[in-house]
């Protein structure tokens, strides 16, 4: 994960062969995106990061 400037990236990896899988782009007001490894994309809206 990188959070800069209000946004956080991050990629999803498969474990077993390190093939890439997804990555996601945030921002703090709570709306961002998943990219697919097919290229296909979803809005993200009202996140919340907890722990």
């Amino acid at each position: 994960m990188k959070l800069e400037q209000r946004k956080l990236w991050t990629s999803i990896k498969r474990v077993s062969t390190g093939a890439s899988l997804a990555s996601a782009a945030l921002d703090r007001s709570g709306t961002g995106s998943i990219t697919y490894s097919d290229g296909s994309t979803v809005a993200i809206a009202s996140w919340t990061l907890a722990d």
